[in-house]
């Protein structure tokens, strides 16, 4: 079975023009595909030629990088003075990945190419040139075993089942609509439903988060925690001689699938799954300090090292010889130095850099996905589990909060009258400025004396940021499910 990309043979050739311009003829607009763009983004400036003036003020912002301009119409007009000195490409197009089959059969696929192009490769040989419908049978019994998108339709039927009733699970919610968007960004079917309860996903946690979030704070941790600062009392009753806090900075369930996915390739597979909610707003600066401190209360958030140290030293009973650290911005690879200390937290940005990394988002963290798959490979973050599992400690993996693709409402803020801006949450100081901001605009007002004293927040609606209209991006601070319940996780040898 081939392992290369459905899309090698259009890209390798690139390698050997030296030329500043390329310009491609693009019929079947392979290049506005997500892990098409994930790959050539890396090395070159990619244009997608509508005018003159646009195409001029691109190349002239290419900052040393050769520029690929796209054009999908024979008859576009390129300024005589750029083709001049481009080079040209002019079969860019499905037909020439797949030169037996119709390639209008196979455009309706476009999300699975790479699962056509494994088969159609198997078979090549032996095919002769088929026609529409000799080409939709091939393409049928390739993906007739689709398992993955037989698990959507059931995940979609379980997140109804559990959302439909008077007291939705929300953590049992969180596990499956996480599940649920990992698998979606994988299959090439349109699931109108998504959508649908995506929106009444919104409405219903939103009524959760203003009437029943506070009430968290009460529950008990001894049999596994509710909310972030109950973490380090929970980890605390297990009186573990060595114990590994991992902290993937803006990990949602959708990209600990994407994890979860790679160590079971590497041989990690045992896991117990369940979720914490996170500190309101769903910023790191907040809810990380939460986490290792144990804290809620915005004027006791220690940074994550001290709050970590003081927390055991304090709450956990153990000896005093035991040596204690948190690693920030560790890469993701094994590190001898973790031995030396019996508790230890590891915080990685690796998702929440990736996520603030990817921008022009289409409704969904499809690219984002896709850069996160090629990136863990380059890395070798199981050998962190292996090595911890060895050595005999107990090992947690969580979040500080998760993230969600989002839409710019264009409402602009003053940030000397805001305490904490951010995209997804701006934290006031006090109710006179929140309410001067909030009149007459589409948001929401968070008030909680415990945790917040007098300060207000103010969330945007649904998927909506505070940013430009039109804009869209990958962020975090709100109070949509992905961003508030995120992943608490054991990892067992």
């Amino acid at each position: 079975m081939t392992n290369e990309p459905w899309y090698s043979q259009l890209i390798t050739p690139l390698e050997s023009i030296y030329n500043d311009i390329i310009i491609i003829y693009d019929p079947d607009e392979l290049s506005k595909l997500d892990d098409v763009i994930s790959v050539l983004s890396k090395e070159y400036l990619l244009c997608y030629f509508q005018n003159e003036l646009s195409l001029r003020s691109a190349i002239a912002g290419s900052q040393g990088k050769q520029a690929l301009v796209f054009i999908s119409d024979k008859n576009s007009c390129i300024p005589y003075d750029i083709e001049l000195r481009s080079e040209k490409i002019k079969d860019w197009s499905l037909k020439r990945i797949f030169p037996k089959l119709d390639s209008l059969v196979i455009k309706e696929y476009q999300t699975r190419l790479q699962e056509l192009y494994t088969a159609y490769k198997l078979v090549e040989g032996s095919l002769k040139e088929a026609n529409r419908d000799a080409t939709k049978n091939f393409v049928q019994s390739w993906l007739k075993d689709d398992i993955q998108c037989g698990e959507i339709r059931e995940l979609i039927h379980s997140v109804k089942q559990s959302l439909y009733t008077e007291d939705p699970k929300w953590d049992v919610i969180a596990l499956q609509w996480g599940r649920l968007s990992y698998l979606k960004d994988k299959c090439s079917e349109k699931i109108s439903e998504f959508e649908i309860l995506d929106k009444e996903i919104i409405e219903k946690f939103d009524h959760f988060i203003f009437n029943r979030y506070t009430d968290l704070f009460y529950a008990t941790s001894h049999d596994r925690p509710i909310i972030i600062n109950k973490v380090m009392e929970y980890l605390g009753y297990l009186k573990a001689e060595r114990l590994v806090l991992l902290c993937f900075d803006g990990m949602s369930f959708q990209e600990w699938n994407i994890l979860k996915s790679h160590l079971e390739r590497h041989g990690v597979t045992k896991f117990k799954e369940d979720s914490i909610f996170t500190l309101l707003p769903t910023l790191t600066k907040i809810s990380r300090k939460s986490l290792f401190s144990g804290e809620k209360g915005y004027p006791n958030l220690l940074d994550e090292g001290r709050g970590f140290e003081k927390y055991i030293q304090n709450h956990w009973n153990c000896e005093e010889s035991k040596q204690i650290n948190v690693f920030y911005n560790a890469d993701p690879k094994w590190n001898p130095d973790y031995l030396y200390y019996e508790y230890i937290g590891i915080i990685i940005n690796l998702f929440d850099d990736t996520a603030h990394a990817t921008g022009n988002v289409d409704r969904s963290k499809l690219l984002m996905q896709k850069n996160l798959i090629n990136i863990l490979q380059e890395t070798k973050i199981e050998d962190l589990f292996h090595e911890f599992l060895k050595a005999g400690y107990r090992i947690f993996i969580t979040s500080d909060h998760g993230t969600v693709w989002c839409f710019g409402n264009g409402y602009k803020t003053e940030k000397y009258l805001v305490e904490e801006r951010a995209r997804r949450a701006l934290l006031y100081p006090n109710k006179t400025l929140a309410d001067d901001f909030s009149a007459q605009k589409r948001v929401k007002s968070f008030e909680e004396t415990t945790l917040l004293g007098e300060r207000i927040i103010v969330f945007p609606i649904g998927r909506e940021m505070f940013t430009t209209e039109k804009e869209t991006a990958i962020s975090h601070g709100g109070i949509h499910l992905e961003e508030v319940i995120v992943p608490f996780i054991e990892v067992f040898q």
